[in-house]
């Protein structure tokens, strides 16, 4: 039997603020738990449901924190990529992000591995390697990055930030790419 007394627009509303303050994914995946879980009480609550009205209602908040959490865990997903910079193969290989930069070695290896391909190797003072998923986007960012070397662009970001500048004046696919 449905709780008499549960206001369930307050449940809503303070599952909303929960799934909004999950910093992290595993903290949003307690509050996914606590309020959408087997045993959470909108769970119980929908095994109980015996009128059409409470179930519409019931399977409404449902679906609307699912999306909630849905698209928090995107938002997480992108703001961890973002702030901590550490894209890699995994998000690559995954569809995740289109483009990751690694060090050449590593790059290399992991190519080795058939995991990915490189797309443009020596980016900077150490050996860097962007790679692409998608070809059209690769050969984009490589005649960029050469357009700029070209007309000063790059040379003045890169002193703007005190960054080690590529030695070569074109940049290229290497190897064979993205399809």
């Amino acid at each position: 039997m449905l709780p008499p007394t549960m206001d369930w627009q307050e449940y809503e509303a303070q599952a909303t603020r929960a799934i909004g303050d999950a910093a992290t994914i595993a903290a949003l995946e307690d509050v996914r738990v606590q309020y959408l879980g087997r045993k959470s009480e909108l769970a119980l609550a929908l095994r109980e449901v015996r009128d059409r009205e409470t179930g519409m209602l019931l399977n409404g908040i449902r679906e609307r924190l699912e999306a909630a959490v849905g698209e928090r865990g995107e938002a997480i997903e992108i703001a961890s990529h973002l702030v901590g910079g550490a894209v890699g193969v995994g998000e690559v290989v995954a569809g995740q992000v289109e483009t990751a930069i690694l060090i050449d070695q590593t790059a290399k290896e992991i190519e080795r591995r058939g995991l990915i391909e490189i797309t443009a190797t020596g980016l900077g003072g150490a050996p860097t390697t962007m790679m692409f998923r998608n070809r059209a986007v690769a050969e984009k960012v490589a005649a960029t990055l050469t357009a700029m070397k070209a007309d000063g662009a790059y040379d003045k970001l890169f002193d703007k930030f005190g960054l080690t500048k590529a030695p070569d004046s074109t940049f290229a696919i290497r190897g064979p790419g993205p399809q």
